[in-house]
């Protein structure tokens, strides 16, 4: 198992919600947001470990945003505080 699966626990569902589930990258079509979805609920029903996916696919959300989208890094910052 993935040492990231013991750091993304249950604490980290908003963050997934966040990112993923409202993801840029899907909307633009450039992941399948299904699959995505897929994963997801397999990892929060425990059926599998996908930790490390997932923080990979948070990670590039949260780039696409900014370097995409334009997204300021303090409206990044309000909207993970908005999480908390």
């Amino acid at each position: 198992a993935s040492p990231i699966t013991y750091l993304l626990s249950d604490e980290f569902k908003s963050l997934y919600n966040t990112f993923l589930r409202n993801s840029r990258l899907v909307e633009n079509n450039y992941l399948d947001g299904k699959t995505i979805n897929a994963i997801l609920q397999e990892h929060l029903d425990k059926k599998a470990d996908h930790g490390q996916r997932l923080w990979l696919l948070c990670n590039s959300e949260i780039w696409y945003r900014m370097y995409i989208d334009g997204m300021k890094k303090e409206q990044l910052q309000e909207l993970l505080l908005g999480m908390a």
